[in-house]
């Protein structure tokens, strides 16, 4: 459970302070930013080292959302997150190692004494899971993500070697991040944002077991704009009447005379889950109040 907004309330004035806390929620998801979220595939097939296939072709955007539980002082993976690679262009092989070139998310190619093999990636989604990670300072620790290809995967690496043959090969398998501090979550007036550095690789079999690596390194960035927010704060009648937006059809208010202990409270709620006003009596000389859905 997110919030938003804390606003101070006095018997005669009315001070207004924007922050952002935390307690315990119901998972939330963050939207990637496809302009700032790239990811660059490097590896090995068959033991040699990949070149790109073509400008740009070992590189792509990726899309998709990132499913987190968030407190004020921790941040979990538990699963669901879409982490979905773009297609960057049409590559060879075709789909399944066929004859030809189609769409791919990235392309390879690997140079032997028996001539140049071509390889294409396609379909590539992965999740993103964790434990309970403690975020301190805006940051957290990365080594204990975990990248897998969902049970719905159909990513392939579809490859044509020549004289080896040719041959589309279903991806799969869970892969732990290297980086160890490469993530921050930072709150602003307008929402949270989630930054993740990834290195991250997956071994597969070509031709001989766990001959090839696919090696993904690079950044994700997030946003979650849908915080709460306590627009006004009205004193009437010893009544303090608060009006929210953003905050659903049932909000959660707290309020502290310190900004250390929180008590929730059960306002009055009228309005609707767009705009929800809450009233409830005057509980002292000096409140502040949170919000959250």
């Amino acid at each position: 459970m997110t919030y938003r907004s804390f606003f101070r309330s006095f018997s005669a004035a009315v001070l207004a302070l924007i922050g952002s806390a935390a307690t315990p929620a119901a998972p939330v998801q963050f939207t990637l930013d496809p302009a700032q979220s790239q990811i660059t595939l490097s590896g090995t097939v068959l033991g040699v080292p990949i070149k790109q296939q073509g400008d740009g072709s070992l590189t792509t955007h990726v899309s998709g959302t990132i499913v987190a539980e968030v407190t004020d002082s921790t941040i979990q993976f538990p699963g669901g997150t879409v982490l979905d690679a773009s297609t960057n262009g049409v590559w060879r092989p075709g789909v399944g190692g066929a004859a030809g070139s189609a769409p791919a998310d990235f392309a390879a190619e690997v140079s032997t004494f028996l001539g140049t093999a071509r390889g294409a990636l396609r379909n590539l989604v992965l999740d993103l899971t964790s434990g309970v990670l403690p975020v301190q300072n805006g940051q957290f620790e990365t080594s204990n993500l975990l990248f897998a290809f969902p049970k719905s995967s159909t990513a392939s690496f579809d490859y044509d070697t020549g004289v080896l043959g040719a041959k589309g090969i279903a991806l799969g398998g869970i892969s732990t991040n290297k980086i160890v501090n490469g993530a921050t979550l930072t709150n602003s007036a307008a929402g949270q944002t989630l930054s993740i550095s990834v290195d991250t690789e997956f071994k597969f079999t070509a031709v001989l077991e766990g001959d090839s690596i696919i090696h993904l390194t690079g950044k994700l960035l997030a946003t979650r704009l849908d915080l709460p927010s306590i627009t006004s704060l009205e004193l009437k009648d010893q009544k303090v009447i608060l009006h929210v937006t953003g905050a659903g059809a049932a909000p959660r208010l707290d309020s502290s005379s310190d900004l250390k202990a929180w008590t929730t409270r059960t306002p009055e709620l009228t309005g609707d889950a767009t705009n929800a006003v809450l009233t409830l009596p005057v509980s002292g000389p000096e409140q502040y109040y949170r919000v959250a859905k």
